[in-house]
């Protein structure tokens, strides 16, 4: 049971961060640990995959190989850019998009090595169990691997592969909510759903459209300094 006294019913996918990006903060927090310990437990995690990711495409694109220092060096300065983001901190919130844009970055590493399932299955618990908001650039990602194939019997094994895997994480999501809750409360998730995404939230609503430059005035870089527009 979701319920609270800020949410109501069953847990509503307008929340819009799925297990896969709060998983570790739940459980740090469930052990006993403060809000605040949790949130560093966040931190560290998205930061140690983000080390471990830069560096396996580093030794991918560097076939004679860094030294140890240098690899550091690299590790360092894109770690630091990160952080000199502004609202850098966000990570530790729990809100999702970085640890889904890990998962998007690791399907990748694993397309260049031709390990379809694994690369879907990732792009889809980025999409079904993290952020929705990633869907356009996997489905891009996707057409592109298929279409890069050389032969047509290569394309559709390619096609039948990234589609099963990439619906895995939603599949087991779907069996998980009917099994505790029940197909009524399924319907209700399905249709809160898309409720979420076709009301505006991802400007599909016609009666709510609004243009690149009126939309570009709502979100949070509006209201930042210069120098947070800058960096």
């Amino acid at each position: 049971n979701y319920s609270s006294g800020i949410i109501s019913g069953i847990f509503p996918p307008s929340i819009s961060t799925g297990i896969a990006g709060t998983w570790l903060g739940g459980i740090v927090w469930g052990l006993g640990g403060s809000i605040f310990v949790s949130r560093l437990a966040i931190s560290f995690w998205i930061i140690l995959q983000l080390v471990v990711l830069i560096d396996s495409f580093i030794c991918k694109r560097c076939k004679e190989g860094l030294s140890i220092e240098m690899r550091l060096w690299v590790n360092l300065f894109l770690v630091l850019a990160v952080c000199c983001l502004p609202y850098w901190v966000g990570f530790m919130y729990n809100l999702g998009e970085l640890q889904g844009a890990l998962f998007v970055g690791w399907g990748i590493l694993f397309l260049t090595q031709k390990r379809f399932f694994l690369a879907f299955l990732l792009f889809g618990i980025s999409v079904w169990l993290c952020k929705f908001v990633y869907f356009p650039c996997v489905v891009l990602i996707g057409i592109a691997s298929i279409f890069s194939q050389p032969r047509g019997k290569e394309k559709f094994r390619v096609a039948r592969i990234s589609c099963f895997a990439f619906l895995l994480p939603i599949l087991f999501w779907v069996i998980l909510i009917a099994a505790k809750f029940g197909t009524g409360n399924l319907a209700e998730w399905f249709h809160s759903m898309f409720g979420f995404i076709f009301t505006g939230n991802s400007g599909f609503d016609g009666t709510r459209t609004l243009g690149f430059f009126e939309r570009f005035q709502q979100l949070e870089w509006h209201a930042w300094t210069s120098k947070d527009k800058t960096k």
